[in-house]
């Protein structure tokens, strides 16, 4: 039996803790009863004790105030004699036992000894106060005439009577103690008939239904107070336990029935994981003979290639109940059959043998861990095949844009050598096939690469209303040559924006040219009358906003295409394809970047009448004021041809010849010295001997590609550490930039490139050139290096 802890610390409780109830009962009886009558003897007693002493006392204050007025004559004339024979009066008091008489020098005048007592008990000092000594009193009684003290009379006497009263009533108590005691006894002899008897039946039916487990039996109520009450708790009691067995004994053969008709393996398994109990699903799963299991262990069936990672997990949660673990496993059926299956272990402690078990949850998912395979596979050739397809795209975009730029750039440098009007008419048709050509494969590229979801937003802030400039300049000299007036309208919260007025935002500046170019161009394409105009409307209240709405005087759509208009190579009708031109893919890119964006884009549009194609931009939006800033002395050279005087070379990296040559007539053309470089190599070792004022860098070539070449030219202990490497390229997309950012590359233009593109990137990079301090054996080059 335990207890609690205060239950168990009293030494009284656990004295009683054998006695039966009666035994209890009558002991509690008894014991309360001498405690009340030991405590009102006790107090009745102390009391007459004080009152005793305080009796005693009186009496012999009385005695000594009487003798010292007898004293009185005999003291003041110090007669002895007189003192002696007063004193000797004082045999008549059996209790006391001593006196004297001091004179108030502290001389004893006379003293009395009481010979019941002795001669050996002293005599009181004079400095005595009244007080108690073992079983004497003494006191001091001052005499004195006309209120003069003239001497002192002490006393020693016995508390004699003390000890018989002591007798008396010690003997009265004893009798009324054992009067009480008997009287206690009897009653509750009587009493405990009447408490005892229930709790006793009330035992023996417990005992009873703990033996037989017979849980119907209930107790008869033989009594109505907390005794009857308490029968009728245990009634209860007995009646919920009862209830609780049947549900109990329900959820037992539900469970059971789970067990064994459950559709995933189960089992018990005991010490050092043996079978214990299991169903049927699990001999199913395993295909074992159930006598083969119970001989066996779950350790004996795991795989040998998957044993030791599972065995530690199992191992711990064998010795600790509660715990719990789930994996897959491998698992040896019968026959050899390879199992792969997900095992969840629980911890559990047997009710009944106190002893740690487990329990076991079995589910085979061979067949899905089959297909999960064959999706891993199937996903690795599909991105096996991606990146073929990546290659394939990065391939195309190089081999289709590198003819293009010597036929784009050749065509330019053509225009400022031909007189002849046919020639010239020639010329441009050649630059404008190739340009078209241009767009087509980048709008092919550009749409594959955002359907695939590689085009990343990289927001910055720009702008804006330059960029709307820009766009409009770009295709001003096709619109004048059409005969179509292209303008641009900027609008801030309904007002028109002033010219000394730029708004600075915040989104993706190369995707919102990207998307204006698009629209604009798709204006000019099926325009052939009247205007077209760009109205950018920047909102600032609430939630800010960019409205872009680019407005023509073209054919207009009908209702039934409209649907057509943002699908991938799609036109509205056959005929349009055949007079316009295109695949289809402008608007449908623009959709997809302005979604990317967090935008809308949509349009209106009458047949005959035209078109208004809008897109809106959440967006971050600053007014700021600004001044033209008037052109640098050393930007206006380079304008004007002498961009390349007092210059250092210019370093071409470049393994295609046309390449090379179209890039070298127009940096020389522009006063630069160009040094050649077939591949990475020769670049790396030019650039250990040379300092270069500028270096050009093709990404794809024999022998050591752009951006390793870059890297060992960024070396520490190379001349051109500092030197700006601008990338050329046909790869024109993020990835690339980025990797080239990486390499050390300080820019980025993308093959074709027009002449004029090749000299803004030289002024952006060569502002300060000028200023460097050259290398003194820079110009000593061997010969065909530098042209």
């Amino acid at each position: 039996m335990s207890y609690s802890k205060g239950y168990h610390s009293s030494r009284l409780t656990r004295f009683f803790d054998g006695f039966s109830f009666k035994r209890k009962m009558i002991t509690l009886i008894v014991g309360v009863s001498f405690l009340v009558v030991s405590v009102s003897m006790l107090g009745s007693f102390t009391l007459e004790l004080l009152y005793f002493k305080e009796r005693l006392k009186h009496e012999y204050q009385a005695a000594a105030k009487m003798l010292s007025k007898n004293l009185e004559a005999a003291v003041l004339f110090e007669n002895e004699n007189d003192c002696r024979e007063i004193l000797s009066h004082l045999v008549t008091y059996e209790t006391i036992a001593t006196a004297g008489v001091y004179t108030p020098a502290g001389e004893l005048l006379a003293e009395f000894r009481n010979p019941s007592y002795g001669d050996d008990l002293p005599v009181p000092p004079m400095t005595v106060s009244e007080s108690v000594e073992g079983h004497w009193i003494l006191l001091s009684e001052e005499i004195s005439v006309d209120d003069t003290t003239i001497g002192f009379l002490v006393l020693r006497a016995d508390f004699g009577e003390l000890l018989t009263f002591l007798l008396s009533r010690g003997s009265v108590f004893a009798v009324i103690l054992v009067i009480a005691l008997i009287a206690a006894a009897s009653l509750g002899l009587k009493l405990s008939k009447f408490v005892s008897a229930p709790i006793v039946q009330l035992t023996q039916m417990a005992k009873s239904i703990s033996r037989s487990k017979d849980f119907s039996k209930r107790q008869e109520r033989i009594s109505k107070d907390e005794t009857g009450e308490l029968v009728d708790a245990f009634n209860e009691m007995l009646e919920e336990v009862e209830s609780r067995n049947k549900v109990i004994s329900a959820n037992e053969e539900r469970f059971r029935r789970y067990f064994e008709l459950g559709v995933v393996g189960m089992a018990v398994l005991g010490d050092e994981l043996r079978w214990v109990h299991f169903n049927d699903k699990l001999v199913e799963i395993l295909g074992y003979r159930r006598e083969e299991l119970y001989e066996s262990s779950f350790f004996q069936i795991l795989d040998e290639g998957t044993k030791s990672d599972v065995f530690k997990e199992l191992h711990g949660l064998s010795s600790h109940s509660n715990s719990g673990y789930v994996g897959e496993c491998w698992l040896r059926g019968a026959s050899n059959r390879n199992i792969y299956a997900i095992a969840s272990f629980k911890g559990i402690v047997d009710v009944e043998s106190g002893r740690k078990q487990n329990i076991l949850l079995l589910q085979d998912i061979t067949d899905r861990k089959r297909h999960e395979e064959e999706l891993i596979n199937a996903k690795e050739k599909a991105e096996a095949s991606s990146q073929a397809k990546d290659d394939f795209l990065s391939i195309m975009s190089h081999e289709l844009r590198t003819p293009l730029n010597p036929i784009l750039g050749f065509s330019e440098l053509l225009k400022d050598h031909l007189d002849d009007k046919e020639d010239m008419e020639c010329v441009n048709i050649i630059s404008k096939s190739a340009n078209h050509l241009l767009d087509l494969i980048g709008n092919i590229l550009d749409y594959t690469r955002i359907d695939r979801g590689v085009d990343s937003i990289e927001k910055s802030t720009f702008d804006c209303v330059k960029i709307s400039d820009e766009i409009v300049t770009s295709f001003r000299v096709e619109a004048e040559q059409r005969g179509l007036e292209l303008t641009a309208e900027n609008y801030l919260d309904g007002r028109l924006l002033a010219d000394s007025q730029n708004i600075v935002i915040s989104t993706d500046k190369v995707k919102l040219k990207q998307i204006l170019h698009n629209i604009v161009s798709n204006a000019l394409k099926f325009t052939n009358k009247g205007k077209i105009t760009v109205i950018a409307r920047f909102k600032t209240t609430e939630s800010p906003r960019l409205r872009i709405d680019v407005k023509d005087t073209g054919i207009g759509i009908k209702e039934e295409d409209k649907e057509k208009v943002f699908e991938a190579f799609s036109q509205v009708d056959g005929s349009m394809t055949r007079n316009y031109g295109g695949v289809g893919l402008g608007m449908a890119i623009s959709k997809k970047i302005v979604k990317g964006l967090g935008g809308c884009i949509d349009f209106e549009s009458t047949i005959g009448v035209g078109s208004s194609f809008w897109f809106e931009l959440p967006v971050k939006i600053d007014l700021v004021e600004t001044a033209e800033k008037p052109m640098s002395e050393h930007q206006s050279r380079l304008i004007d041809g002498m961009i390349g005087v007092g210059i250092a070379p210019v370093l071409l990296v470049e393994d295609e010849p046309n390449n090379r040559q179209l890039a070298a007539l127009i940096l020389e053309s522009r006063g630069f010295r160009v040094v050649f470089a077939e591949n990475g190599e020769k670049a790396v070792s030019l650039a250990e001997q040379k300092k270069f004022g500028l270096i050009f860098m093709d990404l794809q070539m024999p022998v050591l590609d752009g951006f390793d070449t870059s890297r060992k030219i960024r070396s520490c202990d190379s001349k051109n550490f500092e030197t700006p490497i601008i990338a050329l390229t046909a790869h024109a997309d993020d990835e690339v930039q980025k990797k080239c950012e990486l390499a050390g590359m300080d820019d980025y233009l993308a093959k074709p490139f027009s002449p004029k593109q090749l000299v803004e990137k030289l002024t952006k990079w060569t502002s300060d050139l000028s200023a460097r301090k050259l290398d003194s054996n820079l110009w000593n080059t061997e010969p065909g290096e530098i042209r």
